[in-house]
C-alpha cells in the first residue's frame, strides 16, 4: 500500500495531474479476512469519468506488481507502523511515507475514537491485521495528550513502541 502510494505520487507529478495523492484511513476494516486496498480517483462521478487519472492508477498498479507480488517480497528493513489520529484523509501519514523509509498498515482516525468505536478489541484487531508492525505513530495534533498517554501505554504493553518522524530514516 505504501509503495503504491509512492508510485502513484511519482506518476501523478510526472503527468502534472492536479490530484493530491493521499492515504485514507482504515474504514472498511479491519473486519475483512484478506488484505484489501482501495484506490479512488476523486469523490464525484465527474472525476471518476476522467481517463488520465484512471490510467495513472492502472500504470502505477502494474508498476508495483512488477516490483512486488506480495508482502513477503518487501524487505524487513522497512518498519511497518500503525497510525492513530487524524481525519478520514491522512495527509500527515502520507507525508511521513513520502519522506521517510517506513510503511503504514492500519490507520485509525480520530473520528472513530471520538465516536467510541475504538476499544482494546479494535486496537488488537488492527495490530493483528498489520503484519510485521514494529511501532505506532500518533498524529499528535489531532489527539488529546491524555489519549496519547493511554494509547501509548496500551501499545507499549504489547511490545509496540510509539515513534515520531524524527526517529525514522529518510528515504
Amino acid at each position: 500500500m505504501t509503495q503504491l502510494l509512492r508510485i502513484l505520487n511519482k506518476n501523478a507529478k510526472k503527468e502534472k495531474l492536479y490530484h493530491k495523492v493521499c492515504f485514507e484511513v482504515t474504514h472498511h476494516g479491519p473486519y475483512l479476512n484478506i488484505p484489501t486496498m482501495y484506490i479512488e480517483v476523486g469523490s464525484t462521478e465527474e472525476e471518476w469519468k476522467k481517463q488520465k487519472p484512471a490510467e495513472i492508477v492502472a500504470k502505477s498498479t502494474l508498476e508495483l506488481l512488477g516490483q512486488y507480488r506480495c508482502e513477503e517480497d518487501m524487505t524487513d528493513e522497512v518498519p511497518v507502523l500503525l497510525g492513530v489520529g487524524g481525519g478520514h484523509y491522512a495527509p500527515r501519514f502520507t507525508d511521513v511515507v513520502l519522506e521517510k523509509n517506513v510503511a503504514f498498515g492500519h490507520m485509525i482516525p480520530r473520528y472513530h475514537i471520538d465516536a467510541g468505536n475504538i476499544d482494546d478489541e479494535m486496537f488488537e484487531k488492527s495490530l493483528q491485521a498489520t503484519p510485521n508492525a514494529k511501532a505506532v505513530y500518533f498524529h499528535r495534533k489531532s489527539l488529546k495528550k491524555s489519549q496519547i498517554r493511554e494509547y501509548k501505554e496500551w501499545f507499549e504493553n504489547r511490545g509496540i513502541p510509539a515513534i515520531s518522524s524524527k526517529d525514522l530514516p529518510d528515504l
